[in-house]
């Protein structure tokens, strides 16, 4: 079990918010590129078809190389986003270490679906 940042308890939203884009990243990760495509926002499915997210991941993560450390950065909250319906929407950052960029932001951003669940809408590694 990955442990909370300093100040973020397990029942708060930034935690849910953190869970939610750690399962998905170690989706990626893993390679599973397919399924995280499964797993993301409906917003991020109709934004590229699965086979398009799977080329450009899977080219960007191997440049990058191994995970070797993620740390949260930053969350933070919205109730729109200027490229998404409206809803609970949300961004987190993380310090990341991979083997060949061992100073890379990963932002994430997530919304929260009808169901509940935060599901990531978008992917980037700067």
């Amino acid at each position: 079990m990955t442990a909370s940042p300093p100040g973020c308890a397990e029942d708060t939203p930034e935690h849910a918010v953190e869970q939610a884009a750690r399962n998905w990243l170690s989706l990626v990760d893993d390679g599973g590129y397919a399924q995280s495509w499964v797993m993301s926002a409906d917003s991020f499915q109709k934004s590229l078809e699965q086979w398009q997210w799977v080329s450009r991941v899977s080219q960007v993560r191997s440049s990058v190389g191994a995970l070797k450390r993620r740390t949260v950065w930053s969350v933070t909250f919205a109730h729109s986003a200027a490229d998404g319906p409206d809803g609970e929407h949300a961004v987190i950052q993380f310090a990341t270490r991979f083997r060949n960029n061992p100073a890379a932001t990963e932002t994430l951003a997530l919304m929260k679906d009808p169901d509940g669940r935060w599901r990531v809408s978008g992917y980037y590694i700067k």
